[in-house]
């Protein structure tokens, strides 16, 4: 597996099955700073950023400044409530969809531009955020990609094995949180993400692991680099 083209989501993914060539647009979000970052109110006001890149684009042109957009950029805090993130979300969904279903049309070109949405790349705290799962991770089912239990954490996989979060029970956690108001987690879940409603978005399928902090920082510490 190289990309996002030779995995099991593309195969799903509406927009790939309606125009195979379609570019690839993947969101990804930063949190910055933008007082001291020292002291107790280190946080207060702090920026959360969502951006695009498209992935088919050459891998030197990629992290060029340039070849990065700009989505979106919104007080942490703000998006700490679950009514907010609808609400900010709701004309960049709006956009990405239209894009999906219309294309675009540029006169240099004799066809049509097809694009389609692929991942959203973040840290585990705001991939637990976007993907509606609960954002503490010491206690409960705390994991977005298997059922594991914080008590079983430390036990080797050689000797327990866990479910893994599929669509439907996902779906069916999604429903029984939102029937209790999103007052408790259900399997970890705790609402409906606010990306529900974009084409080719799912929780359990579009928020990739964060490798930085489960490998560089030593979460899994029996991983080695070479």
């Amino acid at each position: 597996m190289l990309t996002y083209r030779d995995g099991t989501a593309a195969k799903d993914n509406p927009s790939l099955k309606l125009h195979p060539n379609s570019f690839l647009i993947q969101l990804y979000s930063d949190g910055i700073g933008i007082t001291n970052p020292l002291g107790p109110k280190k946080d207060k006001h702090k920026l959360t950023l969502y951006y695009f890149l498209l992935e088919d684009l050459p891998d030197f042109v990629k992290p060029m400044l340039q070849s990065i957009g700009l989505v979106g950029i919104c007080p942490t805090k703000f998006l700490s409530i679950q009514t907010n993130r609808m609400n900010f979300f709701e004309p960049i969904i709006k956009d990405l969809n239209h894009l999906q279903t219309t294309g675009l049309v540029v006169q240099t070109f004799n066809g049509q531009l097809h694009f389609a949405f692929s991942l959203f790349a973040a840290d585990n705290l705001a991939s637990h955020e976007i993907g509606g799962f609960q954002q503490n991770f010491n206690s409960g089912q705390f994991c977005r990609l298997c059922h594991i239990s914080y008590k079983f954490r430390l036990v080797p996989l050689t000797e327990i094995s866990f479910l893994p979060r599929t669509v439907t029970t996902h779906d069916a956690n999604v429903r029984q949180a939102v029937n209790l108001f999103n007052t408790r987690p259900v399997a970890g879940v705790v609402g409906e993400s606010p990306l529900s409603k974009l084409i080719a978005f799912h929780a359990i399928k579009s928020l990739p692991n964060d490798l930085m902090h489960d490998y560089a920082e030593g979460i899994k510490k029996n991983v080695v680099f070479i």
